[in-house]
């Protein structure tokens, strides 16, 4: 479910501003009155209303200091294995009316569940003072460089949307992203334009495709030629529509999450930890589904648009991807999910690592402890790697988001990766699943805290790290025919 978690907090952040009209200049200081309004949208996912959001921009005093602040709130109700569970996230963001127009604060709201994790930025004198909570618990504290973004760059899409630029014009544009405490950078082109109808008239709207350049996730946007957002469309399984108060309100929980995700192979495998080597065929899958391709998992596109995945769980060390220097910092760094720095944390990764005296030693000994330490339950509600250490249970997520901090707690650079795995025979199918990485040796080695694996066994298809939403969805969104081309079992 930590994706799904992660795909509210993008979609607020992809069209916190696109509710307001833009400039038409493309350079310089931007006016903040045309962008003052208030919008509601529906959230559609699979075709089913689960959510609506709430944007309002509006001039405020900012400790002295003249501000544009911008305030979203989403609301989704989703469901998993019957499970049950409605997730709420605020944000905020202030940036300077005049001068630099830098960000002046930044701030969100988690919740799900019972569970909370706030997170606050304010731009001090010797950089930017990021905050966290839990509850009303302060679990971390840290001052960063302060973030490049500017009013202009986060409204860059706008921009484009009002200044009649032509297809196939780009721009990039820094965006600050609070959870991970650091700039991240997106791009926006314009598609092209169609025919409409806006506000009851004829028109031309505007298409703009902005997307992640660290994740690879896009989202597209249909915008009125003066900056307002119609609709946004994310990976084809979730849609975002401007309505009136009354209708955007009017929700009811998604359909089941995992079982819409299940993914069934035309045979059985057997048990999963057995499983060496497997080759197999995706047939229907959705042409922007990307897969990654590396030591352990070739992924080829064949004629016919099927997907060709061949997977070893022996695959050599040096075949695996390279831990890049930026890929090692980031994933020792502590964050909302992974409090790494946290006194709870550490004392508990000490305990766990035990005896071990090798890096590789301290993940076997991480993985068994997860595994025994975490009660397997279906959950829901685990915002944090704090969350799962005192509730002590929750599913695949849970044991990853635990895993992961303990892991950087002892100086192991990990990161959450997802994907599907198979469930074993009684369900017969692929469902949703969560594991980690741990950069070993200069490469990424995989390991599974819920299931005990260290490396990950050949039935873990891997879709991508972090908060990556698109693919998950992008399984969702169509009926996939998987086809067992070969496999190979231990003995």
């Amino acid at each position: 479910m930590k994706r799904f978690r992660a795909l509210a907090f993008a979609l607020l952040s992809a069209f916190a501003f696109l509710p307001l009209p833009a400039p038409a200049q493309d350079a310089g200081p931007v006016d903040p009155t045309p962008f003052l309004g208030d919008d509601w949208y529906g959230v559609y996912l699979m075709g089913t209303k689960s959510g609506w959001a709430h944007i309002t921009s509006a001039r405020e005093d900012r400790g002295g200091v003249p501000a544009v602040v911008v305030r979203s709130r989403m609301e989704m109700r989703v469901q998993s294995m019957e499970e049950k569970t409605e997730i709420r996230l605020q944000l905020r963001a202030a940036y300077e009316a005049g001068g630099s127009q830098g960000l002046l604060e930044s701030w969100f709201l988690q919740e799900m569940g019972t569970a909370a994790v706030e997170r606050s930025g304010t731009r001090v004198k010797d950089g930017f003072l990021i905050v966290t909570m839990q509850g009303k618990e302060e679990v971390g504290r840290e001052t960063i460089p302060a973030p490049r973004e500017t009013l202009r760059d986060a409204l860059c899409g706008h921009v484009l949307a009002a200044g009649g630029a032509a297809a196939g014009t780009k721009r990039k544009a820094p965006s600050f992203d609070l959870e991970e405490g650091r700039d991240t950078e997106h791009e926006y082109e314009v598609v092209g334009t169609e025919d409409a109808f806006a506000d009851g008239v004829r028109t031309k709207i505007v298409v703009i495709r902005q997307k992640n350049l660290e994740t690879g996730d896009s989202f597209t946007v249909k915008a009125s030629p003066a900056g307002r957002m119609l609709e946004m469309e994310f990976a084809g399984a979730v849609k975002v529509r401007l309505e009136p108060e009354a209708l955007a309100k009017d929700i009811r929980y998604s359909a089941d999450l995992f079982l819409e995700g299940l993914l069934r192979p035309d045979r059985k495998l057997g048990p999963p930890g057995k499983v060496r080597s497997l080759a197999l065929r995706l047939r229907g899958a959705d042409e922007a589904l990307r897969l990654p391709s590396d030591g352990r998992q070739a992924v080829t596109r064949e004629a016919d648009g099927s997907l060709l995945l061949t997977i070893r769980a022996d695959a050599p060390r040096d075949g695996l991807p390279e831990a890049t220097a930026k890929e090692t910092a980031d994933a020792l760094r502590p964050s909302a999910e992974f409090p790494c720095d946290n006194p709870e944390v550490r004392a508990l990764a000490r305990k766990a690592a035990g005896d071990a005296s090798t890096p590789e030693g301290k993940v076997r000994s991480l993985v068994d402890f997860v595994g025994a330490y975490v009660e397997d339950a279906d959950s829901l509600s685990c915002l944090s790697a704090l969350d799962v250490l005192r509730a002590k249970k929750g599913d695949c997520s849970e044991h990853t988001l635990l895993f992961v901090a303990l892991c950087r707690a002892e100086g192991l650079p990990a990161r959450d990766v997802g994907g599907l795995m198979y469930a074993g025979d009684d369900l017969g199918a692929f469902g949703g699943h969560a594991w980690a990485e741990v950069a070993l040796g200069g490469r990424w080695v995989s390991a599974d805290p819920t299931w005990g694996e260290f490396p990950v066994d050949a039935t873990h298809i891997l879709q991508g790290t972090g908060n990556q939403a698109e693919n998950t969805l992008r399984l969702l969104s169509r009926k996939v025919k998987v086809e067992v081309v070969s496999m190979e079992t231990a003995r």
